[in-house]
């Protein structure tokens, strides 16, 4: 089920089935690392000093806000509560270690 409005919530299940839409079969390394960047980014600008940042080694680049604007994730994070953004890093970090773990990274 895919949300569009900005005032609704988006809860782990959403964001797997938009993971899933993504380039997730040809490219699998580009869009874990492309939406645990703009999660972490989403969780730094809520709460610069969350223990997840520093357990991914997130830092963010020069600039006022981390977050790319003109990423699909944007609108999407910023309408998931920090508790599930924390989860989905989670999760996306736990897969990119497997990708690495199976030589599928670059």
């Amino acid at each position: 089920m895919v949300k569009t409005e900005i005032t609704e919530n988006y809860y782990l299940s959403d964001l797997r089935g938009l993971l899933r839409m993504d380039d997730i079969k040809y490219d699998p390394w580009g869009t874990v690392m492309g939406a645990l960047f703009d999660v972490c980014a989403e969780i730094y600008t809520r709460n610069p000093s969350a223990d997840i940042l520093a357990t991914l080694e997130y830092s963010p680049g020069a600039g006022c806000d981390p977050r790319e604007i003109e990423s699909h994730w944007f609108f999407v994070y910023q309408s998931t509560d920090t508790g599930t953004l924390i989860r989905w890093a989670r999760i996306l970090e736990r897969y990119r270690a497997l990708l690495a773990l199976a030589g599928k990274d670059y």
